[in-house]
C-alpha cells in the first residue's frame, strides 16, 4: 500500500519534507512526556530524529511498503506523525502522536478519522487495530472517537520503557472495514 497526502479541515497528513525534522524532534519525537506511552525512548539528538523520518516518513512514499507514516502538519509546522504498519492477515496496525500543545484541540481524532477512512477503502484491508497502554486515556478517546471497539486485554504485550522494562498489558481496540471482494 503506497500513501497519499490527505487533508482536513485543519490539517495535512503528507510526506516528510526537509523542515520537518527539526519541528518534529522539538515538538514531539524528543519529549519524554509524549514517548510515555510509546514502545521508545525519546528522541536522544536530531540525527536520530532524522533517521526515523528517512524510514518511515520519505522512502516508504517512494516504493510500496508494508509499513509508513505520515506527517501531522497544520499550516504552519509538523506537529505529529500517524503510523501504519501492514500484517499479514490484511490487517493493518496503527500508531499516532502529537505535540501536547496542539492536545486536546481534535486534531488527533480528525488526522485519525481521514487515515480511517482511507484504509477502509483500501482493497485487502479487513481490520484496523490499535494496541493502547490501559493508563492511555487520551489515546483510549481518540480511539473510541474512530469508532474501534475495545477486544479485549493482551497480557504482557507492550514494552514501555517510559513505564517499565518487563511487558505491560494493554488494550486491543479493532476497527472493522467493509469486506473488499479482492481479498485473496
Amino acid at each position: 500500500m503506497k500513501p497519499i497526502t490527505l487533508k482536513t479541515k485543519r490539517l495535512i497528513l503528507r510526506r516528510s519534507q526537509e523542515q520537518d525534522a527539526d519541528a518534529l524532534f522539538i515538538n514531539y519525537l524528543s519529549s519524554p512526556e509524549r514517548s510515555h506511552f510509546l514502545c521508545r525512548k525519546p528522541h536522544a539528538d536530531i540525527s536520530q530524529t532524522r533517521d526515523f523520518i528517512k524510514s518511515w516518513c520519505d522512502l516508504p512514499w517512494e516504493s510500496e511498503q508494508n509499513k509508513f507514516a505520515w506527517v501531522i502538519a497544520n499550516k504552519n509546522e509538523a506537529i505529529g506523525l500517524f503510523l501504519v504498519e501492514c500484517d499479514n492477515n490484511h490487517g493493518i496496525e496503527i500508531h499516532y502522536g502529537i505535540s501536547k500543545k496542539f492536545e486536546n484541540q481534535g486534531l488527533m481524532s480528525e488526522a485519525g478519522l481521514a487515515v480511517v477512512q482511507w484504509l477502509s477503502k483500501q482493497n485487502k484491508v479487513n481490520k484496523i487495530y490499535a494496541h493502547c497502554a490501559l493508563e492511555n486515556l487520551g489515546s483510549q478517546a481518540v480511539l473510541k472517537n474512530l469508532g474501534f471497539k475495545r477486544e479485549g486485554i493482551l497480557k504482557n504485550h507492550l514494552i514501555l520503557p517510559a513505564l517499565a522494562s518487563s511487558p505491560q498489558d494493554c488494550f486491543l481496540f479493532t476497527h472493522a472495514c467493509p469486506k473488499n471482494e479482492d481479498l485473496s
